[in-house]
């Protein structure tokens, strides 16, 4: 499978610089070219992961160690990653990470996951994005 990457935007022109005199007349100086070879398009995109588990395996005890896994999908503004993927997508992950509770209601917690998004073959192509995620947190309430 080749991936098609998307498609620059590139553009050339031409203009001129002017000397601007403080009577308000302007005189060509100079002239010049550029090229834009290509441009970096933004993609917007949102999602949600609304099944999901998070097992603590010391539930009662100062520092907690978990494990988690979450399922969701990602919708974006354009297809994504390349021209033949689509715009929704699927999104997993899963990971672990450990919980320290400073005192009552308040905790600082580290997690590592992976995570996937793919279109699951709904598109022409289905080039799924791997990447992992390192989450530092304070959390305070009750």
């Amino acid at each position: 499978v080749v991936l098609q990457p998307r498609e620059c935007a590139s553009s050339t022109g031409s203009g001129t610089f002017l000397y601007v005199a403080p009577d308000g007349t302007a005189t060509p100086i100079e002239s010049y070219s550029y090229t834009s070879v290509c441009t970096n398009p933004w993609t917007y995109g949102g999602g949600i992961s609304p099944l999901g588990q998070r097992v603590n395996f010391f539930p009662r005890s100062r520092i907690q160690p978990f494990v988690v896994a979450n399922a969701g999908f990602v919708a974006f503004t354009q297809v994504v990653p390349s021209n033949n993927a689509t715009k929704f997508n699927f999104s997993f992950g899963a990971g672990a990470g450990v919980q320290y509770y400073l005192r009552a209601g308040r905790s600082v917690e580290v997690d590592f996951r992976l995570h996937h998004i793919s279109n699951a073959y709904r598109g022409e192509q289905n080039p799924g994005v791997d990447n992992g995620l390192l989450t530092v947190s304070y959390s305070f309430g009750r």
